[in-house]
């Protein structure tokens, strides 16, 4: 039980590691950018990891926009033991994102979090690892 419970707090997205608005403009002003077909990757090194999601205007339907935001912070949340804790992050999606199926969208974060070399290891996790 304390296992599980250690394994769940592992791949948790707890508010503190969420970007306010100020830190949410900050990081897409200074930080460096990787653009993909789907997803607009933003990032800053920093003392403290963060994360912060959103969407283009392209979304317009409220629904859409919610939707493309839960499985952004999802597909981070099941990558977040991987990622440096040295960064803050903003991803942004676009409408395109919307066609793609969760397991595509992850792989796509998945690339650009490696080409920005934030990932800190290439260990695959197996679905016993990936807690809901």
């Amino acid at each position: 039980m304390l296992k599980e419970i250690e394994r769940f707090l592992q791949y948790s997205f707890p508010k503190e590691g969420r970007l306010g608005r100020k830190e949410f403009k900050g990081v897409c002003r200074e930080g460096k950018v990787l653009v993909s077909p789907w997803i607009i990757l933003y990032y800053k090194a920093d003392n403290h990891w963060g994360a912060g999601f959103g969407t283009t205007r392209d979304v317009r339907k409220a629904v859409e926009r919610n939707l493309l935001r839960r499985r952004l912070r999802e597909a981070y949340r099941v990558l977040r033991p991987r990622i440096s804790p040295l960064f803050k992050i903003v991803v942004i999606g676009k409408g395109s994102a919307l066609n793609l199926s969760f397991e595509e969208l992850k792989e796509e974060l998945e690339r650009l979090l490696k080409k920005a070399n934030i990932l800190t290891s290439d260990k695959q996790m197996t679905n016993d690892e990936q807690i809901a």
